[in-house]
């Protein structure tokens, strides 16, 4: 009996051994990578160049963030090779590169340092496109919003694609709106678009001051077709206005600088938006929605990013 259990502790003192043994070669082979890694890099020693770059290379074709594109590609084109999305406008930078998302969605003049904002403009079936000026007075409207961009530049790029509904939405409640939400913000309605692009609805909303509702943050709005001409005198039409008013609900959201309803103070996102009525003195975006949309880019609704997309 006592043979037997000196056999057993030799084996259990010979375990013992072999793990404190594998562990201490496991902290050498790390220190030693280390210690190695220090001495290359002050050049205390070197590695023979050709190793140097190939391993340059090797980890260069790494793509970290997930976008599509190695880090190397992302160096040439002067994106964060750390970030999906480097102009923060919730296009991945390999999709702004290809001008294609990975759904199939088509984003023609996309720009990974630039702020791209893409809508589907969907008309009911009794209300009028809007007009050539409409739509040259929306995009100069962005383009002169003094939100920077990575490339230096400043403005945001706004990509018009209009289609038509095959009946008349009529909003008469803003409940109602998350019900034209779920029926047409849809991959049956909006196709490859879904997600990467915003949707406004142009139809008609019953009562007066209303000219139009849009989620905040989030990517749909509801716009009163019928107004075309302004309450007050301003540059644009009461259309663009509310176009633009609603379309910034959606990418600026609730912020410490906006109230309960998600309003500014003074510029485009003023509670007299709501009612198309913002004069040319207030055509403008507020510093503080131009400093967080530069810093911050467009905000995500947890809704999309979580449960629709």
């Amino acid at each position: 009996m006592r043979r037997d259990w000196s056999w057993r502790e030799s084996i259990q003192s010979i375990g013992s051994v072999v793990r404190r043994l594998v562990r201490y070669a496991l902290l050498v082979t790390l220190f030693g990578a280390l210690l190695v890694a220090i001495v290359v890099g002050l050049g205390v020693v070197s590695v023979p160049e050709t190793l140097g770059d190939e391993v340059d290379h090797l980890v260069g074709e790494l793509d970290v963030d997930r976008d599509g594109l190695s880090s190397n590609r992302e160096r040439a084109l002067g994106t964060d090779p750390w970030a999906w999305d480097t102009d923060g406008d919730r296009l991945g930078d390999g999709w702004e590169v290809k001008q294609r998302t990975d759904e199939g969605a088509d984003l023609p003049g996309a720009d990974p340092l630039r702020t791209d904002l893409y809508v589907q403009v969907s008309y009911a079936t009794d209300v009028e496109a809007l007009t050539e000026t409409e739509k040259a007075d929306l995009r100069e409207v962005w383009a002169e919003m003094p939100v920077s961009n990575p490339d230096g530049s400043a403005g945001i790029d706004i990509h018009l694609v209009e289609t038509a509904l095959e009946e008349q939405p009529v909003l008469t409640t803003g409940s109602e709106m998350r019900d034209y939400q779920q029926r047409y913000y849809t991959r049956a309605y909006m196709g490859e678009r879904q997600c990467s692009y915003h949707l406004s609805v142009v139809g008609e909303i019953a009562g007066e001051g209303i000219a139009g509702l849009g989620e905040t943050p989030g990517r749909f709005s509801f716009v009163e077709g019928e107004y075309r001409s302004n309450i007050l005198e301003g540059s644009v039409s009461l259309r663009v206005n509310t176009v633009t008013h609603e379309l910034l609900h959606n990418v600026v959201g609730q912020t410490e600088f906006t109230d309960e309803t998600g309003h500014t103070e003074g510029g485009w996102l003023s509670a007299g938006g709501d009612v198309g009525s913002t004069p040319e003195a207030e055509e403008y975006l507020s510093p503080t929605v131009a400093d967080h949309l530069s810093e911050e880019g467009f905000a995500e609704s947890e809704y999309y990013s979580r449960v629709r997309c």
